[in-house]
């Protein structure tokens, strides 16, 4: 029986020589249809940690909630791993033309922190208060 972490790792085995241009090539689906190749591998990403998620979660003792926080708190000790190897002169030399530095990168993904850690403040916020229905757009604005 092959694990949720198996599939991940040969998803990766099998898309790790795609080139930019392969990765580039046209995806879509849903609301998604911009962003091509790359973006796809990222939802499928994103899919395989939740099934991972909700099964951990199926069995007795463990929460979702739990799950989600290791999973969080194993790829903050990875990233905090593979940062400490990087030298400060290569901070901010981008691997090939048109591609992010580190510190670029960095940045980015912080700010993606702060955009998740207030979607979540705002939905456990509005839970508290009783509110289960989606949100008017003029509310998630204000927040």
């Amino acid at each position: 029986m092959t694990t949720v972490t198996q599939a991940g790792e040969a998803l990766v085995r099998k898309m790790i020589d795609l080139s930019d241009d392969q990765m580039g090539k046209a995806w879509s689906w849903r609301d998604y249809d911009e962003e091509g190749l790359r973006f796809a591998l990222l939802m499928t990403h994103h899919e395989l940690r939740e099934l991972a998620v909700r099964l951990a979660a199926a069995r007795p003792g463990r929460t979702q909630a739990q799950g989600i926080l290791s999973q969080y708190q194993q790829a903050y000790r990875d990233l905090t791993g593979v940062l400490a190897a990087v030298r400060d002169g290569d901070l901010d030399r981008a691997p090939a033309e048109g591609q992010w530095p580190i510190r670029e990168i960095a940045k980015h993904m912080l700010g993606a922190e702060f955009g998740f850690l207030t979607v979540s403040r705002f939905g456990v916020e509005r839970r508290r208060a009783g509110k289960s229905e989606e949100p008017p757009d003029a509310d998630i604005d204000a927040f």
